[in-house]
């Protein structure tokens, strides 16, 4: 019985004080980053990152945010399980040569398990072999 009070009065003070019910929440662990190293070659070119999600996931599932320090957010993915696969389109405008970009987990701590550079938008008939083929590589048993 006297438990019972204990915890109504716990609920009780939560709704009256929102302050103190973020107090009682549980940290969630640090999202992990990685550093990935765009290379354009103008900045006419469109880009896009094939990310592939860790063959396990904690949280189950984790959404991927593509950032740089000059543009800030450049794109997020959708929510993935575990080896889900998705290209992250990050656009135009990367002068030529190296640009360091972040990809951090929102609210998960992992990281890919897998990114590629994929060229949006090429002139040419085989624009999309490369994403393919990774695709399949990663799905066949």
């Amino acid at each position: 019985m006297i438990a019972f009070i204990g915890w109504g009065l716990l609920a009780l003070s939560t709704a009256i004080f929102p302050a103190f019910a973020e107090s009682l929440q549980v940290a969630c662990a640090a999202p992990a980053s990685l550093t990935y190293h765009l290379t354009s070659v103008s900045d006419h070119a469109r880009y896009g990152l094939l990310v592939r999600s860790p063959d396990a996931v904690a949280c189950g599932a984790v959404q991927f945010v593509v950032s740089s320090i000059d543009l800030g957010v450049l794109g997020t993915t959708q929510p993935l399980r575990a080896r889900d696969v998705q290209v992250i389109r990050i656009g135009q405008g990367f002068d030529a040569g190296e640009h360091a970009l972040q990809i951090r987990a929102s609210g998960c701590p992992v990281q890919p398990s897998q990114v590629r550079r994929v060229r949006l938008g090429k002139p040419s008939p085989d624009h999309g072999w490369r994403a393919a083929a990774f695709v399949q590589a990663h799905l066949a048993p």
